[in-house]
Parts: structure tokens; C-alpha cells; sequence
């Protein structure tokens, strides 16, 4: 009982305290004594906060999808020169074929994968962390890849993955795998085609994609106008995307 009496008496001391001191006037707390004047002008005034820190926009990067030979190492180097404003960081293309030539010696050896994707990921963590933008030029054929991703690996910062579906004819591709230096198995691109196109399977926002562009590329001269003018649809792309989830 006495500890609940001591309590409410110093309450009420502090309580009456405070009031006290706020009635005394302004001009008088140069004459005050000193410990008196310290907490009166604790006491009038009011204890501002400091402005919470405004949240670290997202950084915008890009991920290529398609089977070998659709047209993606052409469209990353297309696309790369459009995505940085004058004075800013080029954007860093990075590619699978390029790191294993680094590693291995020669793009066409596989290799073990799990060296390759900490390569990758390490570079994309990298730049990332330098708010350079990246494009991922590789297959992206399965659905555990664009995963690992665009949800499983983790960044210093918010980013918006993109996602540049290139849906060239199965034709085309095994048409323009003839003209390559390294053409790849038939079989290889048929089965990366066949994931792709698989309905249930296939591409898609809910992957973790802030947009899914959808293009059919071609090695002509419309490439760069038709990428600017899906960069231009992005804002407003996004934004129908997040409606549409909420």
C-alpha cells in the first residue's frame, strides 16, 4: 500500500513541477539559477523528432529470357547505352557465355554451375551495390532460374527486375544457331523453347518481375525504336502491375 502512495505522490510532484515551471516567463530564465533555468527550458520546449529517412528507391534491372539463339545478346547491347542518363554509370551487361570464357577458358564449356551462378550473383550483388543498373543475358528457360533470381538472391538495395521475354519463333532460333561461331545442340534449344512456351510454366509478374516485356526481335535496324518505346511504357507498365496485385 505504501508503495502505491510514494508512487502516486511523485506523480503528482513531477506533475505540478511541470506546470510550475511552464508558467514562469521566458525573460526570466537568465536570472534563474542555473539548474532551475536548465529545466525550464527542458520543460518549455517541445521535443521534436527527427525526420524519418525517406526510403532508398529501387534500383531498375534486367533480366533477358529465351531460348539460345533468340536474339538476347543483341537486344542486351541494344538495350544497355539507353538505360543511363548523362553523366551516370553505364549500365553493366552480364553474361553467362562471358563468365565461363573467364573462367574456363572457352564460353562453350559448361562447367560446374554452382561456380558459375556465385560469379554471377557476386557481380550483380556488386554492381547493385554501386546503383548500377544490370542486364542478365542468359536463358532464363525454367522457372527456378529466374527465381534464384529475382526472389532468392539477396541485394543491398530495392531493385525492380524487369523481365524481356524475347518470344522469337523456335524457326528463327534454330535459323540464326547456324550462323553462330558456337552453334548450340538442336535438342538444347527445343527444350528451352518448349519450357518457355509451357503454359503453366512459362513466364510470369508473379515470378517477382515489376514488368514482363514481351518482344520478338529481329537483327534489322527497328531494335533501338522499339526498345525505347517499351522504356517509355514502363512507369505506367508497373503501375497497372501493382493494381492489379493489390
Amino acid at each position: 500500500m505504501g508503495r502505491f502512495i510514494a508512487a502516486g505522490i511523485r506523480s503528482w510532484a513531477i506533475h505540478e513541477t511541470k506546470a510550475g515551471l511552464a508558467s514562469w516567463p521566458i525573460s526570466s530564465l537568465a536570472k534563474a539559477p542555473q539548474p532551475l533555468a536548465q529545466a525550464l527550458a527542458w520543460f518549455s520546449c517541445e521535443r521534436v523528432e527527427p525526420p524519418a529517412a525517406a526510403p532508398m528507391a529501387p534500383l531498375r534491372c534486367h533480366l533477358l529470357i529465351g531460348q539460345p539463339a533468340s536474339g538476347k545478346s543483341t537486344l542486351a547491347r541494344s538495350l544497355a547505352p539507353l538505360l543511363s542518363a548523362p553523366g551516370d554509370p553505364p549500365a553493366r551487361v552480364l553474361s553467362t557465355d562471358r563468365i565461363r570464357q573467364q573462367l574456363f577458358g572457352d564460353a562453350a564449356v559448361q562447367g560446374p554451375w554452382i561456380e558459375i551462378q556465385q560469379q554471377l550473383h557476386q557481380r550483380i550483388q556488386e554492381a547493385v551495390a554501386a546503383g548500377i543498373p544490370v542486364i542478365v543475358d542468359a536463358t532464363h528457360a525454367r522457372r527456378a532460374w529466374r527465381l534464384a533470381i529475382t526472389q532468392g538472391l539477396p541485394l543491398p538495395r530495392p531493385v525492380e527486375w524487369i523481365g524481356w521475354w524475347l518470344t522469337t519463333p523456335l524457326p528463327t532460333s534454330l535459323e540464326w544457331n547456324q550462323r553462330r561461331q558456337r552453334p548450340v545442340p538442336v535438342p538444347v534449344i527445343e527444350e528451352m523453347a518448349a519450357a518457355l512456351a509451357d503454359p503453366h510454366f512459362g513466364p510470369c509478374l508473379a515470378e517477382g518481375f515489376a514488368a514482363l516485356c514481351e518482344l520478338t526481335p529481329s537483327h534489322q535496324e527497328g531494335l533501338e525504336p522499339l526498345l525505347r518505346q517499351e522504356l517509355a511504357a514502363l512507369d505506367r507498365r508497373i503501375r497497372a502491375a501493382r493494381l492489379g496485385r493489390d
